[in-house]
C-alpha cells in the first residue's frame, strides 16, 4: 500500500521487494476435520 501511495504521489513507478519465512508443510497423517479446539476453550 505504501509502494502504492508513494508511486500516486510521485507520479513515478516504485520498485517493490519482497519475501516470505518458508513454512514446514502440513504432515501428510493430518486430519483436516479434526477439532483444533478443546471443550474447554469452546465454552469461553
Amino acid at each position: 500500500m505504501v509502494g502504492i501511495e508513494t508511486a500516486i504521489a510521485e507520479n513515478s513507478i516504485v520498485e517493490i521487494s519482497s519475501t516470505f519465512t518458508e513454512v514446514e508443510p502440513v504432515p501428510a497423517d493430518v486430519d483436516p476435520f479434526a477439532a483444533t479446539l478443546s471443550e474447554a476453550s469452546a465454552a469461553v
